[in-house]
């Protein structure tokens, strides 16, 4: 899977996603650097496909408002250390690839994957969207391969 974390998301965060197997970039790299905007992170989600990691709203409403970024990510943590988030992104990151399969928006607490169904971004709708809860366990059970 492609990501593209936000400026406020640590580069840290970037690396760990490249050593667990995925493209993962980070708006500090070139070629704008820190001087990349909202817009800019949207461009080059939607352009290469890529799933925006953020922790605050402005990406939400954008995803709502416009249908940019290509798939949303968000991480209401809150101020954590860097260790934390990686702590609760890390375990998860075969659940939110699977979810990502079906579903363009996921929150991930530290409880659970959130992904709202009105919010899903499917080919073709078989049957009516509404809001679900999916425990973050229940998630990554049914990514791991079967014994």
């Amino acid at each position: 899977m492609t990501f593209l974390g936000d400026a406020h998301l640590p580069r840290r965060l970037a690396r760990k996603l490249q050593e667990a197997g995925h493209d993962a970039i980070h708006p500090l790299d070139p070629p704008k650097g820190n001087r990349s905007t909202d817009s800019d992170i949207n461009e080059v989600s939607v352009r290469a496909n890529r799933v925006v990691i953020t922790k605050y709203a402005d990406f939400v409403n954008s995803f709502l408002f416009t249908g940019q970024p290509y798939k949303l990510l968000v991480v209401p943590a809150g101020n954590v250390t860097n260790a934390a988030l990686e702590a609760l992104f890390l375990p998860n990151i075969s659940a939110i690839v699977t979810a990502f399969q079906t579903h363009g928006y996921i929150e991930l607490t530290p409880t659970a994957l959130i992904v709202p169904m009105y919010l899903c971004r499917m080919p073709v709708r078989t049957q009516p969207c509404s809001p679900t809860r999916v425990a973050a366990d229940a998630l990554r059970a049914a990514a791991e391969p079967s014994r």
